[in-house]
């Protein structure tokens, strides 16, 4: 990543507030996307997005439909960077948004009966799974604490054809696209924003994409807007994907150094110690490039019969130790994001009970929060 220039649209908001050589011109910070916050008065900006404000009169215009409302924000926990807020305690403490019955009002209607529905559901209709193209040599078991190397041979052979499959295709171009070290910024250049768009457009269309999306709508975890037609528009839940998946995050230095894309289907090395990493594609090639040493499962395989499996595992990434981990395997990068994604919004923060080839599984999640906008930390299977 050499530029900093070249941010997609969504990221935009992120330069006055990280560390750039390149000089910013603040009058063109019109808006508050990405500024809600309660932080003070900015006399570089053009106008203001905290709560003085409107007794200042000096608020951006956009500040009440993007400050002041619930709209992407429900069951977040509680921020003091925001005027309001939009979870289930708000009204105890009389410091909800004014829309928070609009768009909050049913979010606690997910049960886990519906979400063990869809789970099974989007697995049955996964197209690009690659279960009967992955085997598995999983060797001897070992533990957390564990020193010995309980597997001399690679986890994965995968066949071609695997790497072929639409969705699969286009995720590998993003696999180059990130700094592993948290602490180092990333900078996003235009071939990497057509890659991105190109890996949303494949899977955005998908069966499991298509579901998720759907369920999403019909239980307002994301409440999309209404063409003129009176049909929803959809958009909401890819724009929704786009950024709490691959919108950039702090976890060091105060520097836009992650993202949840980068965190669950690459992997980040913080203080040293590898982090993330919960996707069999990535692990393969890193695998086959010598630069991932797989040391031995823990626990059980959990099979989902042509499908593929879920594993817990240890293994050494450039020589630095993850001593525990886990992750689908076979399962195409759609179900998984579709998955993952709807766990983030019916269970944020929390285990999510779902049922997979007629097995009961969770999901565990984890959000980061940043001016406002919920993000995806981490995202995986919980064996």
């Amino acid at each position: 990543m050499t530029s900093f220039i070249a941010l997609p649209v969504f990221l935009l908001v992120a330069i006055p507030f990280a560390t750039c050589a390149v000089p910013v011109d603040f009058t063109t910070y019109t808006s508050c996307a990405d500024r809600c916050d309660t932080t003070g008065h900015n006399p570089e900006l053009p106008c203001q997005c905290n709560q003085k404000c409107q007794e200042y009169n000096d608020c951006c215009s956009d500040y009440s439909g993007t400050c002041l409302t619930c709209r992407g924000r429900c069951n977040l926990s509680y921020d003091d960077d925001l005027p309001c807020q939009c979870n289930s305690k708000c009204d105890k403490y009389d410091d909800c948004c004014d829309d928070v019955k609009d768009h909050c009002a049913r979010m606690a209607t997910v049960t886990d009966v519906e979400l063990a529905t869809f789970s099974e559901d989007i697995l049955s209709n996964d197209v690009n799974n690659c279960g009967s193209l992955v085997s598995l040599n999983t060797q001897g078991s070992t533990c957390f604490s564990c020193t010995k190397d309980a597997a001399p041979e690679p986890l994965l052979t995968v066949r071609t054809e695997a790497y072929q499959k639409p969705t699969i295709s286009k995720l590998l171009p993003l696999h180059n696209n990130y700094v592993f070290l948290t602490g180092q910024p990333e900078v996003v250049t235009n071939d990497e924003v057509r890659e991105e768009t190109e890996f949303l457009d494949a899977i955005m269309t998908t069966p499991a994409m298509k579901k998720a999306e759907k369920f999403l709508l019909d239980k307002r975890l994301i409440v999309s807007g209404r063409r003129s037609g009176g049909g929803q528009n959809n958009a909401a839940v890819r724009d929704a994907v786009q950024q709490i998946w691959f919108g950039l995050y702090s976890r060091e230095n105060r520097t836009l150094g992650s993202s949840g894309f980068e965190h669950v289907f690459l992997g980040e090395v913080k203080n040293g110690q590898v982090s993330g990493f919960h996707n069999w594609v990535f692990f393969s090639k890193e695998e086959v490039n010598s630069k991932l040493n797989y040391r031995g499962r823990i626990g059980t395989v959990v099979n989902l019969g042509a499908k593929g499996k879920i594993l817990k595992h240890k293994f050494d990434w450039n020589n630095r130790e993850k001593p525990i981990s886990s992750m689908f395997v076979g399962t195409s990068p759609e179900f998984e994001i579709a998955l993952y994604t709807v766990c983030f919004y019916a269970r944020p923060g929390a285990r999510c009970p779902v049922k997979l080839n007629g097995k009961n599984v969770n999901i565990q999640t984890h959000y980061m929060n940043r001016l406002g906008n919920r993000y995806v930390a981490s995202a995986f299977p919980d064996i």
